[in-house]
């Protein structure tokens, strides 16, 4: 029996061996350092049926799936360009379950007029890939405020050495429609830890009411942290949050709608209590 090979790929088993037959290519490679079974390419020629067995492999599985999951990505995509914003959400929660494969499409997707930037760069920020890096960073410029806030998250995700810079500066951003004291930069900033004390304790005595909330909060979640807190979780022990609060009143007790004098007065003890927490 004669078998002419020319453009799909055919492997038979001798011995331990394992040989595949692709066109123009010649290699040979270990597939497990602990057994002796080989795999080897080698041009894809006229060969007769001394060979013990020929297989088929299946080449197709590997394209069907490919096809599949573009399929899985479009239909994400067009979620995500519906005016329906629960039919939004849905494609949002769908590319990221993607992962990065869906990141070019939505870097694409977000130079589209008429969609929704936020709901991209939230997408892009919960992916986190740095295939983004230049949609995040010129995210934090744009005209609108969710757009900016998410793509400060974004940076902070890829790990930027800009992450901090751009939650200081998108701060008051997207605040929570219920919570209005929460923002995603006071969430970020408070994961960032004692690093970025320094800087909120400067905030805090900002002429803007709403900075010096956020502020307070992002400081108080860094140390509320500390004392054991999870978010979504709360304290890990009761003691845990007294102790918290125990110390936030030892140490001018700040709050952002007091005087000024007063606000000076507890920044100047939170500085102190911090430079002895670094130091």
């Amino acid at each position: 029996m004669i078998v002419s090979i020319h453009s799909i790929c055919l492997a038979f088993n001798w011995g331990t061996s394992l040989f595949c037959f692709v066109p123009g290519r010649e290699v040979q490679k270990k597939i497990d350092p602990e057994c002796s079974l080989s795999v080897s390419f080698i041009p894809a020629k006229v060969f007769s049926q001394h060979y013990l067995t020929v297989h088929f492999l299946d080449l197709t599985m590997e394209d069907n799936n490919r096809d599949q999951d573009d399929a899985g990505l479009q239909a994400a995509l067009k979620k995500i360009g519906s005016i329906d914003i629960l039919t939004q959400n849905e494609g949002v929660q769908e590319v990221i379950k993607i992962g990065k494969a869906a990141v070019p499409s939505l870097i694409r997707l977000l130079q589209q007029p008429e969609t929704s930037k936020a709901q991209i760069m939230y997408a892009l920020a919960q992916i986190g890939d740095d295939q983004a890096k230049q949609a995040f960073t010129a995210g934090i410029r744009d005209n609108n405020e969710q757009v900016r806030a998410y793509a400060a998250e974004g940076l902070v995700k890829i790990g930027s050495p800009n992450a901090m810079e751009a939650c200081l500066q998108t701060l008051n951003d997207a605040a929570d429609p219920l919570h209005a004291d929460r923002t995603p930069s006071v969430a970020a900033l408070a994961n960032m830890g004692v690093k970025a004390a320094p800087f909120l304790l400067d905030l805090l005595l900002s002429q803007d009411e709403m900075t010096r909330l956020h502020s307070q909060r992002a400081l108080e979640l860094i140390l509320m942290i500390r004392f054991g807190f999870r978010t979504g979780h709360g304290f890990s022990s009761q003691n845990g949050g007294d102790e918290f609060r125990e110390m936030w009143r030892a140490n001018g007790n700040y709050n952002y709608a007091d005087d000024a004098a007063k606000r000076q007065f507890s920044v100047t003890q939170l500085r102190q209590w911090f430079d002895t927490l670094i130091g």
